[in-house]
């Protein structure tokens, strides 16, 4: 009886594990054409993206390789109060910008993106090395956030009820550049990994 207790315990933490991989991962591959084409309609409703953006959008959807891809953001807020579009009212940047950040990462959570890596920036002025960019804006954070497809990205951001909460974003960010980036080789442990060493334990303490 204690050895199908045991094995029981095993075959509910693989098939568990198993469960995440299969909403975790990327499945379904590039984007095809018929997907470019409905992006591609919805891009142009978006009333945040200038022509330039969206050829980018454009270039960033043909070129899908399938894989996942981590996105990263440079952020400097506004140093001030500032106003609401809503109301009017004065308001502070991080506050203000939440308002778009927390309903976004529900719906990319959904689709087993979340945020990677978050750090401030230690010198928000200059740069420890630069050659042929821009001068230092004042950049204040890094945020890196994980997607699980581009087709999961464009899900979002092309969906209409985020029209309206995009007003939050635009007032509170004094300046932001978001670079989408593919994996080499990392050392951090993903959740492929830690997800699968915690069910391990949990498995192993109950046995």
């Amino acid at each position: 009886m204690i050895d199908i207790d045991i094995s029981l315990i095993w075959i509910i933490g693989i098939g568990t594990y198993g469960i995440f991989i299969a909403w975790y991962h990327n499945w379904r591959g590039a984007l095809r054409p018929h997907e470019i084409a409905h992006y591609t309609a919805r891009l142009a409703k978006s009333p945040s993206l200038d022509d330039a953006t969206r050829a980018v959008m454009q270039k960033f959807m043909q070129d899908d390789t399938g894989r996942e891809f981590l996105m990263l953001n440079l952020i400097r807020l506004h140093p001030h109060d500032v106003e609401h579009p809503h109301t009017g009212q004065k308001i502070s940047p991080i506050k203000l910008v939440s308002h778009y950040f927390r309903p976004f990462m529900r719906q990319i959570i959904k689709r087993a993106g979340h945020p990677a890596y978050m750090a401030r920036v230690a010198i928000p002025h200059g740069y420890i090395e630069a050659w042929g960019v821009e001068e230092n804006v004042g950049w204040r954070a890094v945020g890196i956030v994980r997607y699980r497809s581009r087709r999961d990205m464009l899900a979002v951001t092309t969906d209409e009820r985020f029209h309206n909460i995009h007003s939050f974003k635009i007032p509170a960010l004094a300046n932001t550049l978001a670079l989408p980036m593919e994996t080499q080789s990392a050392f951090m442990l993903t959740p492929r990994i830690w997800v699968g060493l915690l069910i391990f334990a949990v498995c192993a303490v109950l046995t």
